[in-house]
This record gives structure tokens, sequence and C-alpha cells, in this order.
């Protein structure tokens, strides 16, 4: 387990939620305004992965549903050429 030291004390975060912070003081030290915005894509491809579009479920399908996701905000953002 991770530690984050707070102000009321200590909190143990796992590898996922030390990410997510870490993430989010990134975002927001680059531009506070986008904060809601990457939340709103972080929650859209989440829920895109709940769906999933194969004819397999579970983790399987919510993995390739993401990273079909981020290829494709990828090639929107012109980092990929397709």
């Amino acid at each position: 387990m991770l530690r984050c030291a707070q102000a009321a004390g200590e909190d143990e975060l796992d590898a996922g939620e030390a990410f997510e912070r870490m993430q989010m003081a990134r975002v927001t030290a680059s531009d506070p305004d986008s904060l809601a915005y990457h939340a709103a894509m972080r929650k859209s491809t989440q829920q895109a992965a709940v769906r999933g579009s194969r004819a397999f479920g579970g983790e399987k399908a919510a993995a390739d549903a993401i990273r079909k996701r981020e290829y494709m905000q990828a090639i929107n953002a012109g980092l990929v050429k397709h």
C-alpha cells in the first residue's frame, strides 16, 4: 500500500487511488479549468467500458473498450496517424 500524508493524519492509498490523485494534481497544475473536462472524459470512458462491444464480457471487454476509446481520442487529438 502507498501512504499519503494528510492534515488530519495518514491515509493508506492503493496504487489506483495514488495514480488518480497524481493525475488529478498534474491536470490541476497545468490547467485548473480543465479538471471538469478530464473527469467527464474519465467517466464516459468508464461507462463505455461497462457497456462493452464484444461478445465476451467482464474485465476483458472493459479493458478492450477503454483501449479502443483511448486510441480514438488519440487519433482525434492528432497524436496517432490512422
